[in-house]
């Protein structure tokens, strides 16, 4: 068996050499086995024979080793943010000038927001230029964001003075209710962010300048809040997918005290927004510097949160009770008939949940408002849900509408903005009508009046 013992030491030893360390790996593990006993008929030769191929079993092993766990270090990095996130694209041809933005262009284009792994790169991109850049220095923070209206990352949904031509909604929510168009309309807009906005009011030919966004939260706000007054509701919690730049939770807060005192008093007791963390960023920075005495705000993704992965124990014992949730001001947790008099004026509880955090809170709100039968609960989508990729929508459907209360967040109103040109809007359209075998849905209110723009109020109703 010895020629043909070292013909196969020969080939092994080749592989080897040639680099091709799991084939080399194989042969000499085949030898090991197929003529150890035989070699030890050949004496001290048959001995070194062993010995020679088990050394170099060991050294084709460990060099296959090293090359599997060196492996990552021979990724590009487009491999790596769009291979990765499972974006099939083509690498760019040897020898192109290559960008992060110049192949997202490439390998998104038409996709950004429909397609779910596009989104969560465009949130990549998003980050970077703000956090990533910033960090926590108020300067640098006060420099980007104060340019919101006209950056990259937050043109998109942000007012600017340069869109002359848009949905105007006032006049809906006039005719609504002219008392809340009144009490919203009248207040005034931070212009904080919006580039050029103090040279536009300086023009007296030029009318009194409303941004898009704000009276879209004042339609938005009025239809809600009058919706709830006539079914006699007097506490609500809000919840928002897609919150902007935080117009919403800003005009709610400083309305606060003022609806308690209405004829049909309401308590908003709670806001939630959920959305992306670049743009929670740009929420935070925005609603400190414009309402840091009406809004406490509760970022879900700071480690200091009670909440906090490292310590969930502590959540789970706050939400116990609303006596330990008041001590650690989780939520707010009185409603209107409970509401002690000195808390009349007391902030909004506005919490702050990205899509890494959604499922806890889901969770944890659930649990800590078993009791709360009285309280109704809104989920307000403006131009926002829609938008989403199907895998997305459907996560948001499943929290806030398929699954009631108390497993689930089972709001019993839906605040509806949608454009019609959003690929699949008449499916997710057609499946919130669709209710189920124990919900009910009816629609409230409908404006399509709009050749882009619907807005549909929705009530559920759970048996």
């Amino acid at each position: 068996c010895v020629p043909d013992y070292d013909e196969h030491f020969t080939q092994g030893m080749t592989l080897l050499n040639s680099s091709r360390y799991y084939e080399a790996s194989n042969e000499f593990f085949h030898m090991l086995a197929r003529y150890s006993d035989g070699l030890l008929y050949l004496g001290q030769e048959g001995f070194n024979k062993k010995a020679d191929t088990f050394a170099a079993f060991e050294k084709a092993v460990t060099l296959l080793k090293q090359d599997l766990l060196s492996a990552p270090e021979s990724l590009s990095y487009f491999e790596v943010l769009f291979r990765g996130f499972g974006v099939d694209c083509p690498p760019p041809p040897p020898g192109q000038v290559s960008t992060a933005l110049g192949d997202f262009d490439r390998c998104c284009a038409g996709r950004t927001w429909t397609d779910v792994q596009c989104s969560r790169i465009m949130e990549l991109f998003m980050r970077a230029l703000g956090w990533g850049r910033h960090g926590d220095d108020l300067q640098k923070k006060d420099q980007y964001y104060g340019n919101m209206s006209e950056t990259w990352a937050f043109r998109h949904f942000t007012p600017s003075v340069l869109d002359r031509e848009y949905y105007h909604v006032e006049g809906l929510a006039a005719q609504l209710s002219q008392g809340l168009y009144e009490l919203f309309y009248s207040q005034d807009e931070p212009t904080l962010g919006i580039l050029w906005v103090d040279k536009y009011k300086g023009l007296e030919e030029l009318p009194a300048w409303k941004s898009q966004k704000f009276e879209y939260s004042v339609l938005s706000l009025t239809l809600i809040v009058k919706t709830l007054q006539e079914a006699g509701i007097k506490t609500v919690d809000l919840f928002e997918i897609g919150a902007g730049f935080g117009s919403m939770p800003r005009m709610i807060s400083e309305a606060k005290a003022q609806l308690l005192k209405e004829t049909q008093p309401l308590y908003v007791r709670n806001y939630a927004v959920f959305d992306v963390q670049s743009v929670i960023d740009v929420q935070t920075w925005y609603l400190n510097k414009t309402a840091p005495s009406t809004i406490r705000l509760s970022d879900w993704n700071q480690e200091s949160h009670l909440c906090n992965q490292n310590t969930t124990a502590l959540c789970w014992a706050a939400v116990e009770s609303p006596e330990s949730r008041k001590a650690q001001q989780l939520w707010a947790v009185d409603t209107y008939e409970t509401l002690p008099y000195a808390n009349l004026n007391a902030p909004l509880n506005v919490d702050f949940v990205d899509v890494t955090k959604r499922d806890m809170f889901a969770q944890f709100f659930a649990r800590a408002h078993v009791e709360d039968d009285s309280v109704a609960r809104v989920l307000v989508a403006v131009n926002s849900w829609h938008e989403f990729a199907m895998e997305d929508y459907m996560w948001y459907y499943n929290a806030f509408i398929a699954t009631p209360r108390p497993y689930g967040l089972g709001v019993d109103y839906l605040l509806y903005w949608s454009e019609r040109r959003w690929r699949g809007v008449h499916v997710k359209h057609d499946l919130l009508l669709k209710g189920g075998p124990r919900l009910k849905v009816e629609v409230l209110y409908e404006d399509c009046s709009s050749p882009i723009t619907c807005i549909r109020l929705f009530k559920f109703i759970r048996s």
